[in-house]
């Protein structure tokens, strides 16, 4: 999921609904059950928040080593968020900011 992807469903701070839940139930096919990660070296908490009175998304990453979980990076980044509240969908509201913030992270990780 993209922020541009998100955009192109959200216009004017309109999300619309029933094509984000379409994609939703399209994405959920998608997940995968086994495990393929392999060793775990990093791991990265985030947290986002909504500043209503403002319309922005602000999410922050902390990138840790494990299992010393000593840091290795943390960011924040803040952006206007593209779509409102809408039960059921939170991830279409949240996901570019956070998004944001993985992206900015300069280890050379996948995520």
């Amino acid at each position: 999921m993209s922020d541009t992807m998100i955009a192109n469903h959200c216009m004017s701070g309109i999300c619309k609904s029933q094509k984000l839940s379409r994609w939703q139930h399209q994405l959920a096919k998608q997940v995968i059950l086994q495990d393929h990660v392999g060793e775990v070296k990093h791991v990265a908490g985030v947290d986002m928040a909504i500043n209503e009175e403002h319309e922005m998304a602000r999410a922050a990453v902390v990138l840790l080593t494990y299992p010393a979980l000593e840091i290795v990076e943390k960011h924040v980044y803040e952006e206007p968020y593209a779509c409102p509240y809408v039960p059921g969908l939170l991830s279409f509201r949240e996901a570019p900011s956070v998004l944001g913030a993985l992206t900015n992270c300069a280890s050379g990780l996948t995520w």
